[in-house]
């Protein structure tokens, strides 16, 4: 593929919302939010909310090689004492 088709089809791909959505969905890269509706009462509905379910996202997140691969990275330099990751726990006694 010619570096000019490859900028055609990267600009299709994300020339709108719903074109980056479908996109994204194409290359499984999408969490989809979910919702929970309150039980009804006396056939009202109580509401609503909407949630990212995190765990899927961490799980996407780190099948990637390059963000599994960040994450493992010790980021804890002993000089400074300072909290910087999930590693360094021994700090938060």
């Amino acid at each position: 593929m010619s570096i000019e088709n490859w900028f055609d089809t990267v600009i299709q791909n994300v020339s709108s919302d719903y074109a980056l959505v479908n996109y994204l969905k194409r290359q499984n890269l999408l969490v989809e939010p979910g919702e929970y509706v309150f039980p009804a009462k006396d056939g009202i509905s109580d509401g609503n909310y909407h949630y990212v379910p995190i765990l899927d996202v961490l799980q996407k997140l780190v099948s990637h090689g390059d963000m599994f691969s960040h994450v493992h990275e010790q980021s804890f330099n002993q000089s400074h004492r300072v909290y910087r990751g999930f590693a360094d726990g021994s700090l938060c006694k």
